[in-house]
């Protein structure tokens, strides 16, 4: 059986720095990956020189991936701008700016806000 560890509680597409973002929200960590500019070139050049789209999911390019462990994140703030809302996640290591929809970023609160109480819980 999969648990919190292994299995993300929640998955979303935000925006980091201009750029398309993955973000995995685990039990005890924040995990994201965004394609630089770097990235999305190589495997564009790389689809195209071997005609093959098997070929692009495995070009590593210039990706850029990054972990939070829920445990040294200490603050999680939101504001509007524009027709999206950023969010600023806070940790003891780095700081993150998320854009992101209204919506995706309550919910993106709303979890990480659940499983810190149930982290305070245990």
């Amino acid at each position: 059986m999969a648990d919190g560890a292994t299995m993300p509680v929640l998955e979303l597409k935000a925006q980091l720095r201009g750029m398309p973002t993955r973000v995995w929200v685990f039990r005890d960590r924040i995990e994201w990956s965004r394609s630089t500019a770097l990235g999305v070139l190589s495997r564009s050049v790389m689809a195209a020189a071997t005609q093959d789209a098997s070929e692009v999911g495995a070009a590593g390019g210039d990706d850029q991936t990054g972990t939070i462990p829920l445990g040294q994140l200490y603050e999680v703030t939101g504001e509007r701008i524009g027709l999206h809302t950023r969010l600023t996640l806070r940790a003891r290591d780095c700081t993150i700016d998320l854009d992101m929809s209204g919506s995706k970023a309550a919910r993106l609160q709303e979890s990480l806000r659940t499983l810190k109480t149930q982290r305070a819980d245990h």
